[in-house]
């Protein structure tokens, strides 16, 4: 712009108007890139955990894919019957997805892919209970975490795994 005002092709006020537009656009940029590190920020240091025993919810026991394309079916906790991680993705309109770790203890039909009840993508698992248990007996339980995998990881370092086998009959 300045070379076109130097060289008398634009007026001064061309070149004004172009310049607060350029600056306007320039600062809409700027905000967007601030916005989207504080969102990807909140993403990398969030943690939410939450813990369902003998879960009857068919819901509850899914798990709704933040990324399908790398969801992992995993057996890397001992006496688990499986994990399934899922991580964080920026979703089409520029929204984070939280990376999901979903732990399973007890008994569980194996996960297979499907859809939940809104339609989003899924893994789904249906836990497995024997015909005349005692409703009070834990037979199953579910850890679901949602948030940062660092943080996961940190959090899984700190559960005692025997313990919550423990609760769980024998079946």
């Amino acid at each position: 712009l300045s070379k076109l005002f130097q060289a008398k092709k634009i007026t001064m006020e061309e070149f004004q108007k172009k310049g607060k537009i350029i600056s306007d656009n320039a600062t809409a940029a700027l905000a967007q890139n601030n916005n989207d590190d504080f969102e990807k920020a909140k993403v990398e240091t969030n943690l939410n955990i939450q813990v369902f025993f003998n879960p009857t919810d068919a819901e509850m026991m899914l798990m709704k894919l933040s990324d399908k394309a790398n969801t992992v079916v995993q057996h890397n906790i001992s006496r688990s019957v499986f994990e399934i991680f899922s991580p964080s993705i920026k979703d089409e309109d520029g929204s984070w997805l939280l990376s999901k770790k979903y732990i399973y203890f007890g008994k569980f039909t194996a996960p297979v892919a499907g859809k939940s009840g809104g339609g989003f993508d899924a893994k789904i698992t249906q836990a497995i209970y024997p015909a005349n248990g005692n409703k009070l007996t834990v037979y199953n339980i579910i850890i679901r975490m949602e948030g940062s995998s660092d943080m996961m990881d940190k959090a899984i370092a700190n559960i005692d795994f025997d313990a919550l086998q423990q609760l769980i009959l024998k079946q």
